[in-house]
């Protein structure tokens, strides 16, 4: 992320941060077991991958959250990508061996950072922290709304963690 930060802002490039959460995983946990819900988030995670271009990452982000990094990417087409990874997750159920089928959603949180909200005054740890909490704030504000949704940060979405 570091990374991808300092060269989009070095080529002037727009970023997408993208945060998902499976909806509801603790239901699956406790009514199928752990490594069945470990499972989900594995399907979660490679419908994720399948659906990103090479050039992007995907990756764990810890429990059952996942963020995504989109380099190159503007806001609009951001909210377009954060949608398919929903529809994507959403439109099949996850089969796993001679289990029913689980239907699962995920909802998602987008901070689209553009070269100036990389603040300069601040060290870039604290950047990244900053942006890594508004992505996690709009996902916030996606499950406040109702989940199976996408949602972007903006300066008037609530913050709902604190550091």
């Amino acid at each position: 992320l570091d990374r991808l930060l300092a060269a989009g802002q070095r080529k002037k490039q727009p970023l997408a941060l993208i945060m998902a959460d499976v909806d509801h995983i603790k239901r699956v946990n406790d009514t199928s077991g752990h490594e069945r819900g470990d499972a989900v988030l594995k399907e979660v995670a490679a419908r994720l991958k399948k659906t990103c271009r090479e050039m992007d990452v995907v990756g764990r982000w810890g429990g059952e959250e996942f963020l995504i990094i989109l380099p190159d990417t503007h806001e609009a087409d951001a909210l377009i990508v954060a949608d398919r990874f929903r529809a994507v997750v959403a439109g099949t159920a996850i089969r796993l061996a001679e289990h029913d089928p689980i239907n699962v959603t995920i909802s998602l949180g987008v901070r689209c950072v553009e070269p100036m909200d990389m603040k300069g005054t601040e060290t870039r740890e604290a950047d990244r922290n900053r942006l890594l909490k508004e992505a996690d704030d709009a996902l916030y504000k996606a499950k406040d709304d109702g989940r199976n949704r996408v949602c972007q940060w903006d300066a008037t979405t609530p913050s709902h963690r604190k550091k």
